[in-house]
């Protein structure tokens, strides 16, 4: 069987490794590190129970919530490959 993704519109930021105020007002309150000697930063999104998922998003990595909420990274071509832009 074969599958086509359902067109979605997504809301994205691309981490520069200096947009950190950026990133934490677009994702509202959430747990995040910033590495400056690497230019990366941690996410840790936790759920109910206390326990987390940690989620390194590298320089050049874009972020986005999918439609059920949860935070995704993709890589810089991997996004150029998938996305584009409509604004």
């Amino acid at each position: 069987m074969k599958f086509r993704a359902i067109p979605v519109e997504i809301e994205a930021i691309q981490w520069t490794g200096e947009n950190f105020g950026q990133v934490r007002e677009f994702f509202g309150n959430i747990s995040m590190a910033e590495d400056r000697i690497f230019h990366t930063i941690e996410i840790r999104v936790y759920s109910d129970d206390d326990n987390f998922e940690r989620i390194d998003v590298l320089n050049g990595d874009w972020l986005f919530k999918d439609i059920t909420g949860k935070i995704i990274t993709v890589g810089r071509a991997a996004f150029r490959l998938s996305y584009e832009n409509i604004d």
